[in-house]
């Protein structure tokens, strides 16, 4: 927000420097080159930090996106900026790389469970990003989809379907009747031929996309049509993105504020934090004596 700010001001900064010889402190071509351009990636931090520290509005199928725009936005800077400002973001994209390799695989599944993606989405994204890789890791989200369904489906026939039904199939009771093993062929058949709710769902098409869409109210309006999938849609999109603070994320400082100190009056608090910068302030040019 500071940059942002400093680069709507930039021809005041520029007009301060032709009016006053004394002012030094102008910014240059480059510098306000490279402003622009760590301004736009931070704004891309700041809306994903807001996205994802929050602890009621936000479903896990909008974190993918958030840093998938990152992911995009480094990799195209990276190659476009200039030497001055390509170290920095070098070492953002490698550390970025670092965390996308460990989540996103994670972050992939929530995709799956919005009617508006689904795995399609996923395979449009990654044939372009990943034309070598790109089966490997679709094969592993999809394999986690249906290890989720094959589980879910595990207890919602325990709890509901009886001996002889298996997936709304009626399986014949045995008799003394010889065909028997006949009739039961022709169940496990026709069973075998019936879609599961997860193979209806992905080969249908997503459905359009909208700004007002809510995606838990889609699932619940379709929980009689997808029963198990409503129940996975309703767990995996209630997971958080994450359980640390976006101030403690980002900051290069420790907790001022740990859980023995949270009833400190804030007069305390207030106290402790200006002693901590006082001392920081005084170690690194002396001003710990003028703060006395």
């Amino acid at each position: 927000m500071m940059l942002h700010t400093a680069l709507v001001l930039r021809k005041a900064f520029q007009s301060l420097e032709s009016q006053d010889q004394k002012y030094t402190f102008a910014p240059s071509t480059e510098e306000w080159d490279s402003a622009e351009v760590l301004c736009k990636l931070l704004e891309e931090f700041n809306n994903a930090t807001k996205l994802i520290s929050g602890s009621q509005y936000p479903t896990s199928n909008l974190y993918f996106h958030q840093m998938w725009k990152i992911k995009m936005l480094l990799e195209k800077e990276t190659t476009e900026a200039d030497s001055t400002i390509k170290d920095v973001l070098t070492g953002m994209k490698k550390k970025f790389t670092k965390y996308w390799r460990k989540s996103y695989i994670s972050l992939c599944v929530p995709v799956v469970f919005d009617p508006r993606y689904k795995l399609k989405f996923i395979e449009f994204l990654f044939s372009d990003s990943y034309p070598k890789t790109a089966k490997q890791k679709l094969d592993t989200i999809e394999g986690l989809v249906r290890g989720l369904y094959a589980s879910y489906s595990s207890q919602v026939i325990d709890m509901n379907v009886g001996p002889s039904q298996v997936d709304g199939v009626d399986l014949p009771a045995a008799t003394n009747d010889p065909w028997t093993a006949w009739d039961q062929q022709l169940s496990i058949d026709l069973q075998a031929q019936v879609s599961t709710e997860l193979d209806r769902y992905l080969d249908e098409n997503p459905i359009p996309r909208s700004k007002e869409f809510d995606v838990l109210q889609w699932w619940k309006g379709n929980s009689s049509k997808y029963p198990i999938l409503a129940r996975i849609a309703r767990d995996v999109l209630a997971i958080p993105a994450s359980s640390v603070a976006s101030e403690a994320a980002f900051s290069t400082g420790k907790r001022i504020i740990s859980d023995d100190r949270s009833s400190l009056a804030p007069e305390t608090v207030e106290a402790l934090i200006c002693l901590q910068d006082w001392y920081r302030a005084g170690a690194k040019g002396g001003i710990r004596e003028k703060s006395r």
